[in-house]
């Protein structure tokens, strides 16, 4: 007789994080189910009295469980033999546990990039104390920027707990915005914190992105498209870890092999909006053959398009661009343009030859080895490695 798995889900729904996960794992259900899902109950229909149940075994019946690390408390009332896989994140994993880990450090490092490709040399980050994943993404995001000859602040919150109340705490980080030097580039931990910051700023007068840029994490689409201006976000691997975390614990529930697996979620690329599309140079010669890459990054720019458009000289405005962007004219080309390749990578179902066409490529040859030369894979192997 078929056998129907019942599949407990307690991720979070109201933010990106947990959504992506849940489309990973439903893509994977429907794809290798059914799958019964039971989701955590909306918080009118939970239990009155919660802290008169915390000793009693949780009712819900099922045969593997994906939880977050909020839920510990229920997975240890869950049956001890029950296939558990948990998403962690005030901490670095579990030993002996399967679990979903985000690679925060190299999100950190991505967004210095992000800011440092801009010519930002001063770079800001303001996020939550005390919470691991944040501290892990300000270390990235640090190192890389100190090893690029930048300026590194931080925000500090206040330490005790009424001043984190963010009907207190939103003094001092307005205070803290309009005290920092600029122009200046702050990366929030998260979508939720680059909000407020955005919105602090737009109270203090503090114009987004030439006097301040900013830049979020998650690429939560409601979050980031009800920001005024639009917040840039760096958009994570979630969807894919799902689609992972459900076919290991598929095989939990299947098999007596219950070797623990640890999923990673990474970041894939910064998805650029209004918050952080400005070019942080003094120099208009730059500043120009900048905006004319970007105005015509669909199209097979070349660098002695870009002198003319600037109009200097080609060895003027390629010390410039080593000066104030680190990277030759060339190599900024070269990055706009694998940026839109990616884009169509992961946000579309075109082709590669369709690609290579519509961004002006001879062939689908010619598009697979310059990507390549950038990103260390065909684009057929990045599209299989960050969707699912």
């Amino acid at each position: 007789m078929f056998h129907c798995p019942q599949i407990l889900l307690l991720l979070e729904t109201s933010r990106e994080f947990g959504r992506g996960l849940l489309r990973g794992i439903s893509r994977y259900a429907s794809l290798h189910g059914p799958w019964s899902i039971q989701l955590e109950p909306l918080f009118y229909l939970g239990r009155e009295h919660p802290a008169k149940e915390t000793s009693q075994p949780l009712k819900w019946l099922s045969d593997g469980a994906i939880i977050r690390e909020t839920w510990e408390n229920e997975e240890r009332r869950l049956p001890v033999d029950l296939p558990v896989i948990q998403s962690c994140f005030h901490s670095g994993g579990k030993e002996g546990k399967s679990v979903i880990l985000t690679d925060d450090y190299q999100i950190g490092v991505m967004a210095a990039e992000h800011f440092i490709s801009k010519g930002h040399k001063r770079l800001a980050f303001a996020g939550f104390d005390g919470m691991y994943w944040s501290q892990r993404r300000f270390e990235g995001f640090r190192a890389k920027a100190a090893s690029s000859g930048c300026e590194v602040i931080y925000y500090v919150q206040p330490q005790d707990e009424d001043g984190r109340l963010w009907d207190n705490e939103q003094f001092f980080l307005a205070d803290w915005l309009r005290k920092l030097k600029k122009p200046a580039a702050v990366m929030a931990c998260n979508d939720d914190r680059a909000s407020q910051i955005i919105s602090l700023c737009r109270q203090e007068r503090i114009t987004i992105p030439s006097e301040i840029a900013v830049l979020g994490v998650d690429n939560d689409e409601f979050i980031c498209k009800l920001a005024y201006p639009q917040l840039s976000s760096i958009s994570l691997s979630l969807e894919k870890a799902g689609f992972e975390a459900a076919g290991h614990l598929d095989n939990m529930i299947k098999s007596e092999n219950r070797n623990p697996k640890t999923i990673i979620i990474e970041p894939m690329k910064v998805v650029e909006r209004t918050s952080s599309d400005a070019v942080a140079v003094p120099d208009p010669d730059v500043s120009l053959a900048v905006r004319f890459i970007l105005d015509n990054k669909m199209r097979p720019v070349q660098v002695c398009d870009v002198v003319q458009a600037a109009a200097v000289s080609k060895r003027s405005l390629y010390m410039k661009f080593n000066l104030y962007l680190g990277t030759s004219i060339y190599r900024y080309i070269k990055n706009v343009r694998v940026g839109e390749i990616e884009k169509l990578l992961l946000y579309s179902d075109m082709n590669i030859t369709q690609i290579s066409k519509m961004l002006g490529f001879g062939s689908s040859d010619h598009i697979a080895s310059f990507f390549r030369s950038v990103k260390g894979l065909n684009p057929a192997d990045y599209r299989n490695r960050y969707r699912p």
